[in-house]
């Protein structure tokens, strides 16, 4: 029962920690169809927001248009991104294996290998950094065969 309203029932829902009252706000107010034109504006030019929305669409099952929309645009902001966004976007990716994350998954698996030098002088603590390296390069050429016309093969090390 919800206090001072006669009849109505509410439950309480955590949300991961991860994710921001404004990332959340986003999706509260674009699945009660409130008008989110400004909310996406602002969204879509951070990159540390849309990656809370990914991890959010994916851990929540949220419907296909958030994570749609929330993909393009990480996927439009990876070039200007420290490399270390662009590695988390990547073993997110790769965590939750989604097909929908396809293209975040190969965006993120070049701009972790263009970057890989940076991370390593920022001195970031990347574990199992071999297979990470391995599986984005792996990646990477699958999708290089394949618009070769070639058969496009798995990425050998599958722990990302």
């Amino acid at each position: 029962q919800i206090p001072g309203f006669q009849g109505m029932q509410a439950c309480i829902f955590r949300v991961d920690s991860s994710i921001s009252v404004r990332t959340w706000r986003f999706v509260i107010y674009y699945i009660y169809g409130v008008d989110v034109d400004q909310e996406a504006t602002r969204l879509a030019r951070s990159a540390k927001e849309l990656l809370e929305l990914v991890r959010a669409c994916c851990m929540y099952s949220l419907p296909t248009p958030i994570l749609s929309f929330a993909e393009a645009s990480l996927c439009n902001l990876l070039s200007s991104v420290p490399a270390s966004l662009a590695l988390e976007a990547f073993v997110l990716a790769q965590e939750y294996g989604d097909e929908r994350l396809r293209a975040l998954r190969e965006d993120a698996a070049y701009w972790v290998v263009r970057g890989w030098h940076d991370l390593l002088r920022e001195g970031r603590q990347v574990n199992e950094p071999a297979c990470i390296l391995s599986t984005a390069l792996g990646m990477i050429e699958a999708v290089l065969r394949q618009r070769a016309g070639g058969t496009p093969q798995k990425p050998s090390c599958s722990r990302v």
